[in-house]
């Protein structure tokens, strides 16, 4: 597997726990549901000491509940390192060099522009000669990193020149970024979303959904006290009387090839399937174009027809 399958395959690891979180919880409440129905079926439990049992089943089952939470948000944070990491091998990885007979050129170029922009007397041509120096000679990830490395020295040189205003700082920030990401290939653009992604996900693994329908079950079946904590169960074992609830963390089992494989293959598909819907969707609007156009076609020359017999 290459590194971009590797951490799109991760990234559809954490994907898919936290996809789960509802089905999840709705397993919890079809549990306590039943449990509770045998308490109040329990003719030797009075009415308080049913309602004392099904309180008690209640709490258990939070605890539980936030025990396997626990379990798979550092599941979800594991895997989601993983796609940073392999995702942030190809966003370091050194770009591909020119031959030496282009590199040559292009810092003698450089070395032109540099020269014209300390001799510039106006701060507007110095910016038109940059740009006009990127859109001649930058065409790939490698060349464009040698100018980003000279940046600071390069705007330096446009805005220490006369007439140079705040406009012209916020042009050259955008050209900046755009020696970033007007130059990296496919690959990097794409491990660059899946690395934002997963960093999103580290430093936030949630797992259930923060609307209030969620929030509003989670409270119904095991109370406020564990229900405030099912997106940050580790807060809640960090709770002074809560520390020996805390589940043990599992051990990390080496990768199997396979597996990962299989994950690639889920993402793979997908991909394939928004592909193909895109294709479905316009098919679908130059069809409804065709007929729009067949309709439009008609009724003009049903007011042809109407505008002859008038006169």
């Amino acid at each position: 597997m290459s590194k971009l399958e590797v951490a799109k395959a991760y990234l559809e690891k954490v994907k898919e726990t936290q996809s789960t979180g509802t089905s999840f919880l709705l397993e919890n409440k079809q549990k306590l549901t039943a449990e509770s129905t045998k308490i109040e079926g329990n003719a030797k439990l009075s009415a308080e000491g049913k309602a004392d049992a099904i309180q008690t089943l209640r709490e258990k089952m939070g605890v539980e509940f936030l025990q396997t939470s626990y379990i798979r948000q550092q599941d979800v944070k594991r895997n989601a390192i993983k796609a940073k990491a392999a995702a942030e091998e190809i966003l370091y990885a050194p770009a591909p060099k020119p031959d030496a007979k282009k590199l040559q050129r292009f810092e003698s170029a450089l070395k032109e522009l540099r020269t014209h922009l300390m001799l510039s007397t106006r701060a507007d041509s110095g910016y038109e000669a940059l740009t006009s120096f990127i859109k001649r000679n930058i065409d790939g990830p490698y060349l464009a990193g040698v100018v980003r490395d000279q940046f600071a020295e390069i705007a330096a040189a446009i805005t220490n020149a006369p007439e140079a205003d705040g406009s012209l700082k916020l042009k050259l920030a955008a050209t900046f970024e755009r020696l970033k990401g007007d130059y990296e290939s496919a690959e990097v653009k794409e491990a660059r979303a899946i690395y934002e992604e997963a960093e999103a996900v580290e430093e936030r693994p949630q797992l259930y959904s923060t609307g209030k329908i969620i929030q509003d079950a989670a409270e119904e079946l095991f109370g406020k006290t564990h229900a405030q904590y099912i997106n940050s169960p580790a807060d809640f074992f960090s709770i002074e009387g809560n520390e020996s609830l805390k589940p043990e963390d599992v051990a990390e089992e080496p990768e199997v090839e396979e597996e990962l494989d299989i994950y690639a293959e889920r993402e793979a598909a997908r991909e394939e399937w928004l592909k193909l819907k895109a294709l479905g969707d316009y098919a679908r609007s130059l069809g409804e174009a065709a007929y729009l156009k067949e309709k439009a076609a008609d009724l003009q020359k049903r007011a042809d027809a109407l505008g002859t017999s008038a006169e």
